[in-house]
């Protein structure tokens, strides 16, 4: 496990009214309103994910599926705990045409997916920037 490069956040902080790109009140109700345990996992799929978008290229490039697949299906399951159904919904279709072997829509999926998941990315940073103690 790689070390996070910021601080955890401070659960001290209140949430923000929102977040581009997320659903705060739907994450909170997938979580029962716990904001310590949203801060925590947008924290870790900031630190865990950043790197997710070069992997599922890579594994594209090199024509493991397979690969790409887990680590689709991986971020689309994260990304409804996050409040995010662009993120899981991008995935979700990414994951079918890379198990499908579909390379006609695959550069449109992965354009997608890859703007959604920079808007979770970006999310989580202002999440965290807010978070930090002045």
């Amino acid at each position: 496990e790689s070390a996070p490069s910021a601080a955890k956040p401070s659960a001290a902080a209140p949430l923000p009214d929102s977040l581009p790109g997320i659903d705060l009140a739907a994450a909170l109700d997938s979580l029962e309103g716990d904001t310590e345990l949203l801060r925590q996992l947008f924290h870790t799929f900031a630190v865990d994910k950043r790197e997710a978008w070069n992997e599922l290229n890579q594994a594209v490039a090199d024509g493991d599926w397979r690969k790409g697949e887990r680590i689709a299906h991986g971020i689309k399951g994260v990304a409804g705990y996050l409040g995010s159904p662009g993120l899981a919904s991008a995935a979700l279709r990414l994951e079918k045409a890379l198990e499908k072997r579909d390379e006609q829509l695959l550069p449109t999926l992965l354009a997608e997916f890859h703007t959604r998941l920079d808007e979770v990315l970006a999310a989580a940073v202002e999440l965290e920037r807010q978070s930090a103690p002045s």
